[in-house]
């Protein structure tokens, strides 16, 4: 029985980021000798010897692999116990500070990497042989029991204080990542089958619920297996999810942090999207477009968007109609909600006071300075604006997002409109997702700006899954209108008249995502 059983030991090795300060000179477990201003130290076979000016002592023995000196700190690998954190100066100088634990297997060395000190991580897995007979029974994965230390009140002459043992749990190394995706180190052979789900966690500093200064291990992603092989497999990243080479990944055991309605959200990051609806128009001959045009950027807690929304241009049976308005805004972003405030410059083909009549809140002004059959004429206007942002749910889950748009509007000599803010338009949109990269949505607006339209469709990530590098496609269909105002001036009164582009449209939206500051 014995040869049809074959034990495989796999060797893991991780990077961790330990909470300790960020310090600058290394020495490893070959270094026979350092120098100090205050002390000198040396390791020789597992034991930090420290010499100060009472002598030479021993300070940890036989289980330091490496040590690591920083801004008068040393710190010492110590295996499965962590590290020791050892001040070189002051009145702890040359004693354990405290010890920093591992959750599993063994710290073997120190290293600074990018201005940070990181710990190397080794530990050991025992594996079953994938294929054998079914009667085989699987290796126990040997515990590996944590040798005594002092502890972190410990000073030199303290009582060792044992630390109990604990079975490592299986790591999953991450070869390559790519926009959406991430390939795993293990496959079939290891019992990976598509569909099976695997937590990312990461170790640092956990902030929330005004909670500063805990360190610790978190789930930032859930990974899902789509295509696997002998050896590796190829995972997609769940929406608002992120992962870095240097995170761990587990097998999901119980239930996974994954949800669609309601995922977490990214930071750090810059859209660029657009939206096209062409719209021909029903009744006199003529054609426009009415788009959305915006560039987007997503702090941790706040935003900033700059769109035109809409951008509405057509022409029909000689007349023209232009729709627009450009807004900057900003306000707070957070997982389950987000608003702010804006302004900018919105213009409009045509005289606000008859676009307010046609809504049934103004009239026609009258004039007496023309003879005979006039021409009509047309003229662009423009007028100060404000808007109003809010987005109720999670932004890459179920959400509700709306726009107002309220224009400073100045009365002519024969108005009795006052002068002041006035109702511009809205633009509203309902998304839910569908599946982990696709969702439908409803969307719809206008307003006296001009416009109006309203649609439902899809929209999927055709790279990525939102993340930098990601891009997106819309689809959608519905009916959109624009419209303007011209007018012909008599020799006793002034005559108005809506140029009215509208009918049924389809709509294409691309959105593009990249990195837009260091993560």
């Amino acid at each position: 029985m014995l040869n049809r059983i074959c034990l495989f030991i796999v060797l893991i090795s991780g990077w961790s980021l330990p909470s300790v300060a960020q310090e600058k000179k290394s020495a490893d477990v070959q270094t026979a000798d350092n120098a100090h201003p205050t002390m000198r130290y040396r390791v020789e076979n597992g034991t930090l010897f420290i010499e100060d000016a009472m002598g030479e002592k021993a300070i940890v023995e036989n289980t330091v692999m490496s040590v690591y000196e920083r801004n008068a700190v040393l710190y010492a690998a110590l295996g499965a116990d962590g590290v020791a954190v050892i001040p070189m100066t002051g009145d702890a100088a040359g004693q354990i500070q405290r010890v920093i634990p591992v959750s599993h297997g063994r710290v073997t060395s120190l290293m600074e990497i990018e201005g940070e000190l990181w710990m190397k991580i080794d530990s050991t897995t025992a594996v079953r042989l994938y294929g054998s007979d079914a009667g085989a029974r699987p290796v126990a994965i040997t515990p590996v029991v944590q040798s005594s230390l002092p502890g972190p009140e410990s000073g030199p002459g303290a009582t060792p204080t044992a630390v109990s043992g604990h079975t490592s749990p299986v790591k999953y190394g991450i070869i390559a990542t790519y926009p959406g995706k991430v390939t795993l180190d293990k496959g079939a052979r290891d019992g990976v089958k598509a569909g099976d789900r695997f937590n990312v966690y990461r170790t640092g500093d956990v902030a929330g619920a005004g909670v500063d200064g805990f360190v610790g291990e978190q789930v930032v992603a859930v990974l899902v297996a789509e295509a696997v092989n002998e050896s590796s497999c190829l995972t997609r990243i769940w929406r608002g999810d992120r992962v870095f080479n240097a995170d761990e990944v587990r097998k999901v055991q119980g239930r996974d942090e994954a949800s669609l309605l309601y995922p977490r959200k990214f930071d750090g990051l810059a859209e660029v999207s657009t939206t096209v609806r062409p719209i021909i128009n029903i009744g006199a001959s003529g054609f426009g477009v009415l788009c959305d045009l915006s560039a987007a950027y997503w702090a941790p807690h706040f935003f900033v968007d700059f769109r035109i929304q809409p951008l509405g241009f057509g022409w029909t049976e000689g007349s023209k109609v232009v729709s627009n308005s450009m807004l900057l805004s900003g306000g707070y972003n957070g997982r389950a909600f987000a608003v702010g405030l804006g302004a900018g410059l919105t213009s409009v083909n045509g005289n606000l006071s008859e676009m307010m009549d046609s809504f049934g809140i103004g009239y026609s002004e009258a004039g007496d300075n023309s003879e005979g059959e006039p021409e009509w004429e047309q003229s662009t206007r423009h007028a100060f604006s404000l808007t109003q942002r809010v987005r109720l749910g999670a932004q890459e889950g179920l959400h509700i997002s709306v726009n107002n748009t309220l224009l400073y509007y100045r009365a002519g000599r024969n108005d009795d409109n006052p002068t002041g803010f006035i109702y511009g338009g809205t633009t509203g949109r309902i998304t839910w997702p569908l599946a982990m990269h696709t969702d439908m949505f409803v969307e719809g607006g206008g307003g006296v700006m001009g416009f109006g339209f309203g649609a439902i469709g899809v929209f999927t990530w055709l790279k990525g899954n939102g993340d930098a590098g990601s891009i997106g496609l819309s689809a959608s269909a519905g009916a959109a209108g624009i419209w303007s105002e011209k007018r012909r001036q008599y020799a006793t009164y002034t005559d108005s008249e809506r140029v009215v582009i509208s009918g049924p449209m389809f709509a294409i939206g691309l959105n593009i995502r990249f990195a837009a500051s260091r993560r």
